[in-house]
């Protein structure tokens, strides 16, 4: 499709953007929703290739969503609205006499406080909103616009959605916070009816959000609300805005193509390098915009320099092969890659195939290539399209288990949601459920079996760690055994000797060594001494060749600039390694 093409094709939908609607849980029915997360902070690329802030991309999503009255308040503006039909009836029966002029735009209409000045408006009675002076530039006092935005959460002539934006500033400086907090304890308990209010937190975490309740509220009823809902299976309180997606990223491409002059000069390489930015995942779409706009050509060699993580143009297959061993961990790979086209072929005839359970169970040792077989196979299915970004969280115990009650779902959750479209992998699982964690580690077992099953779809769980403790470790739970299939259980075995002097050999090229041939056979006899002397336990494979190759390189670089300081030159660093440089710690008794 063109861009043309495409641009009118967008204009037949309201306009929205995905990871807006995906983050604001509107079909859950609940009457405060919790934005949170970077894209907070970020502008929006929406279907219909225009560039809108939160706040213009919430309003269209709400008003699509068929509410008539959105209305907006902050700590500098407690009341104030973006486009005319909420202007028009901010007041019961739409009674405003606003004389102020709303662009195509949606241009906002605010009534902003004045220093020291009391409000311009007259407080209404009951339910009723405080009518405005409907003039330009009229004040409100923080706690008549907080009695505004209750009168209209309470009301049911005009299916409304109230919008805080930076809800920790709002609750903390709003001269009436702790009333906003406790109408939201009651907004909460069903006094909102049909009506909605969408708390914006710039936090990066759930947690983040409760503990700004607590500080800064006074209703314990809704910070009881999110902690309590946010570790809940299916919950839909609170949504992550993350940042852009491939939908979003390729209509960015066409806006700066558009808008800024951005040349394409290969267009069959466009999904590649809209790839790659994706799996980079940690830069908004606004700052994308503005790069590209400055860049000249859409090419590698142009968004290259921005990309943190080092480029590798091969595929997961091409990188899974070049592995030293594994190779049964190779074949049921292979088998991933077999089984992911032919199912959807299957589904396009007509047959119900059931999706099948992609998380994964690896048995092992350290040093022993899980970490980077989990990360491959994020990126395998990144190019399958299973996952739209496949990148890897591997966590620590802490980052997932809390010492306080409540605390260890929140924190769960909030790891869990920060891996949603690329893999978890939990090393050394079975620590969850070790005896002496109060029932906090059990808890976060319990958490991740409910996100198991609702999050199948966006999320590849794999935990791994010593064979006997992983099979204790879903004996310990009739569910992680239903999640963890016998079919995904992949054995990493200890590399043999060959195998281990192989990444020996591999690892000093990447530092600038290539052994001669005696040199070699002795390190392969030094590696094989310490295999067969090793300690299961605690014998760390690659791990162990790399500390080697590191602990001989450096005695290289003393002895080259010992032999330099004598003879009063510059070390020579095309000197070759020598035995003498491997250190006494690893060498075999013989030698």
């Amino acid at each position: 499709m063109t861009a043309g093409a495409a641009e009118r094709a967008a204009t037949l939908a309201p306009a929205t953007v995905e990871r807006l609607a995906e983050a604001l849980h509107l079909e859950s029915g609940e009457p405060v929703l919790v934005l949170y997360g970077s894209g907070t902070e970020d502008s929006f690329i929406c279907t219909d290739y225009q560039q809108r802030s939160l706040k213009e991309a919430l309003l269209l999503l709400l008003k699509n969503a068929g509410y008539r009255r959105v209305v907006f308040s902050s700590s500098t503006e407690p009341l104030h609205f973006l486009d005319a039909e909420s202007l028009s009836v901010r007041r019961p029966g739409g009674r405003g006499r606003s004389r102020a002029i709303v662009g195509p735009q949606g241009r906002r209409v605010q009534f902003g406080r004045g220093a020291g000045q009391q409000a311009d408006l007259a407080h209404g009675q009951g339910d009723e909103p405080p009518t405005a002076a409907g003039r330009t530039g009229g004040t409100i006092t923080d706690a008549a616009a907080v009695q505004t935005l209750n009168a209209y959460m309470r009301r049911t002539d005009v299916r409304t959605a109230v919008v805080v934006e930076l809800a920790e500033d709002f609750l903390a400086r709003n001269e009436a916070g702790r009333e906003f907090a406790g109408r939201l304890g009651e907004w909460v308990q069903g006094a909102a009816g049909t009506n909605l209010c969408v708390l914006v937190f710039s936090a990066s975490s759930q947690a983040q959000i409760v503990e700004a309740i607590r500080r800064y509220g006074s209703s314990a009823a809704l910070a009881d609300y999110v902690e309590r809902r946010s570790g809940r299976s299916g919950s839909k309180i609170a949504g992550e805005i993350r940042t852009p997606e491939r939908p979003e990223l390729h209509r960015l491409v066409q806006l700066a193509r558009l808008r800024h002059g951005l040349v394409v000069p290969h267009w069959d390489q466009v999904d590649r390098l809209v790839n790659m930015m994706t799996a980079q995942g940690d830069v908004l779409a606004g700052s994308w915009l503005k790069r590209l706009s400055q860049a000249g050509e859409f090419t590698e060699a142009e968004i290259g320099h921005w990309l943190s993580q080092k480029r590798d143009d091969r595929s997961a297959l091409e990188r899974l092969d070049a592995l030293t061993g594994l190779h049964s961990v190779k074949e049921h790979v292979r088998g991933l890659i077999a089984l992911s086209p032919v199912d959807e072929q299957l589904r396009q005839k007509g047959v119900k195939v059931p999706p099948p359970s992609r998380h994964l169970v690896f048995r092992g040792n350290p040093g022993t290539g899980k970490t980077t077989v989990a990360e491959i196979i994020g990126q395998l299915y990144r190019e399958l399209g299973v996952l739209k970004r496949g990148h890897l969280v591997s966590p620590e115990l802490n980052e997932l288990v809390a010492d306080v009650i409540g605390g260890t779902a929140v924190k769960t959750s909030a790891v869990i949601d920060s891996a949603i479209d690329g893999v978890l992998l939990i090393d050394e699982a079975y620590r969850l459920t070790a005896k002496g964690r109060g029932g906090f580690g059990q808890e976060a077992v319990d958490t991740l079996l409910s996100r198991l099953e609702n999050e199948r779809e966006r999320l590849v769980v794999i935990v791994a760690g010593y064979s006997q403790e992983m099979d204790r470790f879903l004996a310990s739970n009739p569910g992680l055994r239903r999640r963890f299939s016998r079919g995904n259980e992949l054995d990493f075995a200890d590399y043999t000797p060959e195998e281990l002097h192989a990444i020996l050999l591999g690892i000093l090229a990447t530092i600038g060594h290539t052994p001669d041939l005696a040199l070699s056979d002795h390190l392969l006899r030094l590696v094989t001494h310490l295999y067969d002397n090793r300690d299961a336990k605690t014998f760390g494979n690659a791990g162990e060749m790399r500390n080697l190759a590191e602990a001989t390189h450096q005695r290289w670089a003393v002895r080259i600039s010992q032999t330099a300081e004598r003879t009063r030159s510059r070390p020579d660093i095309t000197a070759p390694l020598t035995a003498d440089d491997v250190p006494t710690s690893y060498r075999e008794p013989s030698v």
